[in-house]
């Protein structure tokens, strides 16, 4: 799965070495996930590769579901930092 053409593409790579693009375009944003497992390592783990093609309207939920768990996460950091 490459970026489509003609659409802003970021990556990301979280911590557990998977990976999610955004492609986005001013008609629509796609989120692909991006998971490799070799069979050295796993041979049973199943690598994955999924895109999504997203509506503003669900882009937007989305994002503010991500910022909401992220804020709820990083509350309790913050906290433990300060009594620290």
């Amino acid at each position: 799965m490459g970026s489509p053409k003609g659409m802003r593409a970021q990556a990301f790579s979280p911590v557990s070495g998977d990976q999610v693009h955004v492609s986005s375009s001013p008609q629509q944003s796609i989120l692909q996930i991006r998971r490799t497992v070799s069979t050295e390592a796993d041979a049973t783990a199943v690598s994955l590769n999924v895109g999504v093609a997203l509506t503003t309207s669900e882009t937007l939920a989305s994002a503010s579901e991500l910022l909401r768990v992220a804020a709820a996460q990083v509350k309790p950091e913050t906290a433990n930092k300060a009594s620290s």
